[in-house]
């Protein structure tokens, strides 16, 4: 039998949670959640010292607690959200590759949006429909929108659309410039 059949139609909250510390490089050395990735939600339980492990203490070292108890808040909700959707679905019959892509279309697109809006409304940040555009990039959103109250200014071809000679330098007392300069 190959591991496609092995594994539920669904990724599993483990899987899921080790590949969101993967992505914000939060994941250093615990073996906690690629134990739960590997064994699966054999008890469905909220496994929240592995949020805060994961999640919360490596967001609140570099945001402040506000911020990371929104995105943690957040989680738990996905979680919660998450585990009622594939407790009540009938996707067994299927497999991983066929439920993947309407999983990501109706769920976890849907709840990431949500969250970049959450966070924008309560926050500040570029508008969420340009950090999504697929004609551009993430990164350069969010460039245009870094605040001239914060003492940046973004320059660049097109407004940093493109990632050449795409620059952004900041001026801070004993900083006079740093940026990212792509030539």
């Amino acid at each position: 039998m190959t591991e496609e059949k092995l594994l539920p139609p669904y990724p599993r909250m483990g899987e899921i949670y080790r590949t969101l510390a993967l992505a914000f490089d939060t994941k250093a050395r615990n073996r906690d959640v690629d134990r739960y990735a590997r064994e699966g939600d054999i008890d469905w339980r909220f496994p929240g010292s592995l949020v805060e492990e994961l999640f919360f203490k490596p967001f609140y070292a570099v945001l402040d607690e506000e911020y990371a108890g929104v995105l943690c808040a957040a989680l738990i909700r996905f979680y919660q959200d998450y585990i009622s959707l594939v407790a009540s679905l009938g996707l067994d019959a299927l497999l991983r590759k066929q439920a993947l892509p309407v999983l990501i279309e109706s769920f976890f697109v849907p709840r990431g949006a949500s969250l970049l809006h959450q966070l924008v409304e309560s926050f500040g940040g570029p508008e969420v429909a340009r950090l999504l555009d697929s004609d551009g990039t993430s990164i350069a959103a969010v460039f245009e929108w870094l605040p001239a109250s914060a003492g940046a200014q973004v320059f660049g071809n097109e407004s940093c659309r493109a990632p050449i000679n795409c620059r952004v330098r900041t001026h801070t007392p004993g900083n006079e410039a740093w940026g990212i300069d792509r030539r």
